[in-house]
């Protein structure tokens, strides 16, 4: 992978620009990559979950976001498709209902789980405890429907 300066991008760095508040690369003129029109580069050494990147966006991509447009941040240690929320907020929550889940239909339920999440959609799942404690580690807020509550 090449980088900015391979590409004959104008930019100034973190340290540059010498202040706190600023993204570790920060770009003259908006920049294509991979399709996505970037003002502002952050890199990260660690893994991007979607809990990790709600914190980080509260802390710091948030205010970029509004000070300078929309960026990209580079996850080194693998990362999780996590979508764009303006409001700073990424609902979390995962209606949870315990329920028999075959081995072979653990990975399809994720799936849909992260397929409604990235959507924007209710999530509503039936599932056993190790389903539950999965969605807790990447960093899922489940709340488990008592069983009077069994619409789904």
């Amino acid at each position: 992978m090449k980088d900015l300066s391979e590409i004959d991008v104008d930019f100034k760095t973190e340290s540059e620009l010498n202040t706190k508040k600023t993204p570790d690369f920060l770009i003259s003129e908006k920049v294509n990559i991979l399709g996505f029109e970037a003002k502002w580069i952050e890199s990260k050494f660690m893994f991007g979950d979607f809990r990790t990147h709600s914190l980080y966006w509260r802390r710091q991509y948030y205010h970029y976001f509004k000070e300078f447009g929309k960026g990209i941040v580079v996850y080194w240690c693998w990362h999780l498709d996590i979508p764009f929320a303006l409001g700073g907020e990424v609902d979390m929550s995962v209606h949870f209902k315990f329920g028999r889940l075959k081995r072979e239909d653990f990975l399809k339920t994720l799936e849909k789980v992260l397929d409604d999440f990235e959507r924007g959609r209710r999530i509503e799942v039936k599932g056993n405890i190790r389903l539950m404690n999965f969605l807790k580690g990447l960093g899922f807020d489940v709340k488990v429907q008592p069983r009077s509550h069994q619409s789904f």
